[in-house]
């Protein structure tokens, strides 16, 4: 069985093992809930996490926003090649999505307080660097599915010491990391 703790030692390992400073930002990130998060901190916390409320284990939600050109089309890409769930779709110009303990929200730039443009002129935009991981058990065969589906690839497959990962981009742009393990 995989508990949070096999979790939290699998992320701390794949940040130290030189994947690369965003992979490793990307593990410290995900395994934050799991570092902050103890028997005494669930206990006493105010505010339950989503499992507490279904009476389970103990992680916190993690929520990513991406600013997209279309959200009907990113709400199709992710729900179809990447097995999210709408959780709510008010408006055309936001979508909350979910995949496990993963929540993404996605506005349209001038949509919602988070598509708002900031004091200095700049606007929210998609695209960047930054990105979500995914783990997927046949990294081969999501990128064939993906490839066959049009989708866009920044690059091709590499091997690091954690395992295989290639970045796909959503129909707007910004980045996703898939991720298949090293197997032991």
């Amino acid at each position: 069985m995989n508990t949070g703790r096999d979790k939290e030692a699998s992320f701390t390992d794949l940040s130290y093992r030189g994947i690369g400073t965003t992979l490793a930002l990307v593990a410290t990130v995900l395994s934050l809930p799991f570092f902050l998060r103890t028997s005494h901190a669930a206990e006493t916390d105010p505010q339950p996490t989503i499992e507490q409320e279904k009476g389970g284990k103990t992680m916190s939600r993690v929520t990513v926003r991406y600013i997209v050109n279309d959200v009907e089309a990113a709400v199709s890409f992710y729900t179809k090649h990447l097995d999210f769930t709408v959780e709510t779709h008010p408006a055309p110009g936001f979508a909350m999505l979910s995949r496990g303990n993963l929540w993404l929200l996605l506005n349209m730039p001038g949509a919602g307080g988070a598509g708002q443009g900031m004091p200095d002129g700049r606007k929210p935009e998609p695209g960047g660097w930054n990105r979500i991981q995914i783990e997927v058990p046949d990294l081969a065969a999501k990128t064939e599915t993906l490839r066959n589906a049009g989708a866009h690839f920044r690059n091709d497959i590499v091997n690091g010491n954690g395992g295989k990962q290639i970045l796909v981009d959503d129909p707007s742009g910004n980045p996703i990391e898939l991720f298949e393990p090293r197997r032991k």
